[in-house]
């Protein structure tokens, strides 16, 4: 089984996270590969904000107003839960699976990698 999800588990409370690895590693048949991108938050909330106003500098160097920035922000006030990609890792290989890994980052973005032997 491949699973692949795209900037949508970042939505999801830490505890249901957990559950949904846990159900997934489930559900795989053995080979499974788990694998995707979605936001996460820095390790140190210095790191965390910084990634946000990096993230801001670009957004307005492509045409971001800040009305259309504050829309945003309050936006992922009330619909987003970041969580670290170490948490990640830990709920990932507590699930069961064996080879758990991120391959990119930039800023909030990653892509996460996960096999089931």
């Amino acid at each position: 089984d491949l699973i692949l999800s795209s900037i949508a588990i970042h939505h999801l409370d830490d505890i249901y996270k957990e559950k949904l690895f846990n159900r997934v590693f489930l559900w795989q048949a053995p080979d499974g590969i788990l694998t995707f991108c979605d936001q996460f938050r820095g390790e140190t909330d210095p790191l965390y904000n910084r990634h946000i106003e990096r993230w801001k500098a670009f957004a307005f160097a492509q045409g971001t107003t800040e009305d259309e920035w504050n829309t945003w922000m309050e936006h992922q006030h009330q619909h987003d839960h970041h969580a670290t990609i170490l948490k990640h890792v830990n709920w990932l290989k507590s699930a069961g699976y064996d080879a758990v890994d991120f391959i990119w980052r930039n800023l909030l973005w990653a892509v996460i990698y996960a096999e089931k032997k």
